[in-house]
């Protein structure tokens, strides 16, 4: 409940750190009469404690006293439970009971450290309806009516009412047999006389009846148990004077609660009362005559003398229910009436006019009482009497805006104005029927209910009490179907309804990135090169489905940013797959659009980055918020793309370098999908090939398209198969031992991956020793010293030494990157008179990796060449050298017949063939100068016969 009446003030308390406590406050009041009645008034209850109850049941959770005047302090300030208030009234009536409580809350001054102590009142409830407070026991009574005024005529029966009364004055209850304890009597005899003694008159009092014979004082004396009550014994005069028997409009009275107030619906009535000039009450009917003839009936209609006006209508035309004006016959009337128009009624009582009565003039009734001013009318018997509404009957229901409508969006604020009405058309000011249990159900799509906010406005522009009306006002936080009933309680405890229930279809508002969702296969993890999928279903701030979104509310557009398409229409929502450490525009844009089969919004993208993303989902351009579980997108590579995937080696590509034949190389392909991401598992298969190149183009050495295929080359390599490593790569390792340029090959499925072929070289090792050779001089055989030719004397000889590598390769490569084990090539030659100094054989620079040997002697022969690489061997050979032509000079010829010769033996001549370096010749067969007849003998006589010279085939 709100605080009323805060009220703060100051303590010195040092020794309380935190002393707080609850006072319970219990008011108890009586209201005296009707609460429509203009004479009610407000009497306190003359006594009211509370009791606290230990074992009572626990109702409440706070409570923390022990007596209704005392703040407690820290150590009792919890002490849950019930109290019970025990009260006393003194007056008939209705109980009214309020309880609030001051709750003691404690600070520090902030200024010198003194304890603030604010004090705060909460009311906690008003009684619901008020209580009865019933009539209590009768211990005495008071009387009244025409037979206990001061004067009376004769001849007539003349009331006396007893009214019961308890021992605080009020109207007591009468219990049976409660008659008979009361007593009227009159006296003296001769003129007075008892009609009847007290008897119930069915509205709580008791009624006797005497009647006067002759003129003169009559005691009249009432008694309970004998004794008697207030005001007994009173003297009565019976007049005398026929004067006195005028009926007087200003002495004569109206009274009763339809004077007092009433309420529309009510019957209700008051009794008009005919006084004399005498001041007694007229004893008989003023509408007959007295001889009898036409005698009154009690209860009848009256027949004019009196008549009563309601707001300037004669009773009964105006707007009253069943009016009537009854004659008592003893010179009273009855007005009864049912109100039916609410607000300041005016009455006016008329009585007359009377023949012969000088109290009436010209003929014209005259208001009872005294002159008075009554709204804005100066005249005699006005009174203003308020009427109020009666019970909540039904009600003027006006739906306005978006409820009139008949639809609106979640969020907009539904408005009514109720005007409730009693059952005669009269505005309620709730003045006696307080509680009607007004209000507006909110039925949402038939599964949930709710109600509308009631604000009540006051009326004041009639007369009378201020009459109030509701403005509702309803925000509904759930798109569906709205049922409004306007409802009340009626006075019977039934459940009403107004009119017709107003519907209304209410769809979302804004769609929020609060509350929207974004999900899928595609939110969490995508693979490259793959369509990934996702949806996006919007909601409002209450979670209700917004559909394409396309409704903004009023309130909502100044806060979104200015998101437009091209053409100034809102972009409601799009996304974008953004790696992780770049920015929205560097994102991957997503297709988006609705379905409006499902109501949901339909994206999709295909990632072209692996590893980390987020997938970044705007709504009117603020990204809507993922779940707390999304740690970003996944993106996995997709399948293998045969044009994207590449290889990598030392020897291929950008940097490569040659391999040194008879080392290991290798070649890595990396699976990669179409847009180059590299993939992280396995399962492709590729295949590797290596074939010599020739060059066929007039471009760059080093671009491979310069080359083809040597299809005549013997050189065949045969890489092992790429070994599928599961990671994405595939390796082959190998060791090529020719060295050339070659075409390394690298297709998948028949198809090259990106950049193949590719061009590598192969280059020699280090030279071996023990693989070099040693090779005549192209063109040169004749002067080869190398076996299976042999050397000539005076010619010089030459030889190439070949440096190869351990696998035969003539090592071609420039000299300053040629790696050699040691420095130099020697070669000597020992024998045939040569010299056994090394030599140098220098490089032929036409013919890199060949070195050139040299050597010249005139001694033929047999010959041992060496040739090291420093000082390790390469070759050691053994030849010859050859004489050279036969010079006849230096040839020698030799007999057995020199200078002797005997006839008739047959003599050789043996002729030794040399050259001209004094070499013997040791082969024969061709030397073309020793001829036949190369031997003659001169003759006397022709004795001598010559045999043809033959070869002895060793020169």
């Amino acid at each position: 409940p709100p605080p009323r009446a805060p009220q703060p003030y100051y303590q010195h308390y040092y020794e309380i750190e935190d002393c707080k406590g609850y006072e319970l406050g219990v008011k108890l009041n009586v209201r005296v009469g009707e609460i429509f009645d203009a004479t009610s008034a407000i009497v306190a209850a003359e006594e009211t404690t509370v009791e606290f109850i230990p074992d009572g049941p626990d109702l409440s959770g706070h409570g923390s006293l022990a007596d209704s005047s005392s703040i407690l302090n820290a150590t009792n300030n919890h002490t849950n439970g019930t109290y019970l208030v025990n009260y006393t009234v003194g007056k008939i009536g209705f109980v009214l009971a309020t309880v609030d409580v001051e709750r003691v809350v404690e600070s520090k001054y902030p200024n010198d450290g003194r304890t603030l102590w604010h004090s705060e009142h909460h009311n906690v409830t008003d009684s619901p309806h008020p209580a009865r407070a019933v009539r209590g026991l009768m211990v005495s009574g008071s009387m009244s009516g025409f037979g206990t005024e001061d004067g009376a005529a004769a001849r007539v029966e003349l009331p006396v009412i007893i009214t019961p009364r308890d021992s605080r004055g009020n109207h007591a209850a009468l219990r049976p047999g409660d008659a008979s304890r009361y007593r009227l009597s009159v006296s003296p005899e001769h003129r007075a006389e008892v009609t009847t003694q007290p008897a119930p008159d069915g509205v709580g009092n008791l009624v006797a009846s005497w009647t006067g014979k002759s003129p003169g004082d009559v005691t009249v004396s009432v008694k309970l148990d004998g004794v008697d009550v207030p005001g007994s014994p009173k003297t009565v005069n019976i007049l005398v004077n026929p004067l006195y028997m005028n009926i007087n409009p200003l002495l004569s009275r109206a009274s009763g609660p339809a004077l007092t107030g009433s309420y529309a619906g009510q019957k209700t009535g008051y009794t008009i009362e005919l006084v004399t000039d005498s001041g007694a009450g007229f004893p008989a009917s003023a509408d007959y005559e007295w001889n009898g003839v036409d005698p009154c009936v009690v209860g009848s209609a009256a027949r004019g003398f009196v008549q009563v006006k309601l707001d300037n209508e004669p009773l009964g035309a105006g707007p009253s229910g069943d009016a009537s004006i009854l004659d008592n016959c003893n010179g009273s009337y009855s007005v009864s009436l049912t109100q039916t128009k609410a607000g300041t009624r005016l009455f006016q009582t008329l009585i007359g006019p009377e023949e012969d009565n000088p109290n009436f003039k010209a003929g014209v009734p005259r208001g009872i009482g005294p002159v008075v001013s009554a709204s804005g009318v100066v005249d005699a018997g006005l009174v203003d009497v308020v009427v109020y509404s009666g019970p909540t009957a039904t009600a003027v229901v006006e739906w306005l805006g978006h409820a009139k409508a008949g639809n609106g969006y979640v969020g907009d604020k539904i408005e009514v104005m109720i005007y409730p009405e009693d059952a005669y058309g009269n505005r309620i000011d709730y003045h006696v029927f307080p509680r009607d249990g007004l209000g507006v159900a909110v039925d949402v799509n038939a599964v949930g209910t709710d109600v509308f906010t009631l604000t009540r406005l006051t009326d004041t522009s009639r007369p009378g009490p201020a009459t109030y009306h509701f403005y509702g006002e309803y925000v509904p936080t759930e798109a569906g179907k709205y049922t409004f009933t306007v409802h009340f309680n009626a006075q019977d405890g039934r459940y009403e309804t107004v009119g017709k229930p107003q519907t209304m279809d209410i769809a979302a508002s804004t769609a929020s990135v609060e509350t929207s969702v974004v999900s899928g296969d595609g939110v969490a993890k995508a693979k490259t090169g793959v369509l990934s999928w996702f949806r996006v279903e919007l909601f409002d701030r209450g979670g209700n489905a917004a559909g394409r979104g396309d409704y903004i509310a009023p309130q909502d557009k100044p806060f979104l940013p200015e998101h437009p398409r091209p053409g100034g229409v809102p972009t409601i929502v799009e996304a974008r797959l953004v790696p992780f450490g770049k920015e929205y525009a560097q994102g991957r844009v997503a297709s988006v659009h609705y379905d409006d089969e499902h109501d949901v919004y339909i994206g999709s993208y295909n990632a072209t980055e692996s590893g980390r993303s987020s997938l970044v989902v705007l709504l009117y351009g603020e990204q809507i918020k993922m779940g707390p579980d999304y740690l970003g997108t996944d993106v996995t590579v997709g399948d293998a793309s045969t044009g994207a995937c590449t290889a990598t080696g030392e020897s291929i590509g950008v940097g490569k370098v040659p391999v040194v034949a008879g080392s290991q190389t290798s070649v890595t392909v990396h699976a990669r999908d179409v847009f180059g991401n590299a993939l992280t598992s396995g399962g492709s298969v590729f295949d590797l090939l290596a074939r010599p190149a020739k060059k066929t183009g007039g471009g760059d050495a080093d671009d491979p398209t310069q080359w083809t295929v040597d299809d005549a080359s013997p050189v065949y390599l045969s890489p092992p198969e790429l070994e599928d490593r599961g990671n994405g790569t595939y390796l082959s390792e190998f060791v090529p031992t020719v060295a050339g340029t070659y075409l390394a090959i690298v297709t998948r499925g028949g198809s090259a991956i990106e950049g193949s072929p590719f061009l590598f070289t192969v280059v020699p090792g280090t030279i071996s020793a023990a693989h070099c050779t040693l090779e005549c001089v192209d063109g040169e055989e004749s002067d080869c010293p190398l076996p299976p030719n042999a050397a000539t004397v005076g010619r010089e000889a030459k030889f190439h030494v070949v440096a190869r590598d351990a696998h035969g390769n003539v090592n071609t490569r420039p000299a300053d990157t040629r790696p050699i084990d040691g420095d130099t090539f020697y070669y000597s030659a020992m024998g045939a008179g040569n010299y056994a100094e090394w030599r140098v054989a220098p490089e032929v620079g036409t013919a890199p990796g060949r070195y050139l040997a040299t050597l010249s002697t005139t001694t033929a022969g047999k010959m041992e060449i060496r040739v090291t690489l420093g000082d390790e061997l390469v070759k050691k050979v053994v030849t010859s050298v050859a004489p050279g032509l036969v010079s006849p000079a230096h040839c020698e010829a030799t007999s057995d017949s020199f200078p002797y010769a005997t006839a008739g033996v047959t003599h050789d001549v043996t002729i030794v063939t040399r050259d001209k370096y004094e070499n013997r010749l040791i082969e024969g067969g061709s030397i073309p100068e020793i001829k036949a007849d190369a031997v003659h003998v001169s003759s006397f006589n022709g004795s001598v016969a010559l045999v043809p010279v033959t070869d002895a085939s060793d020169g």
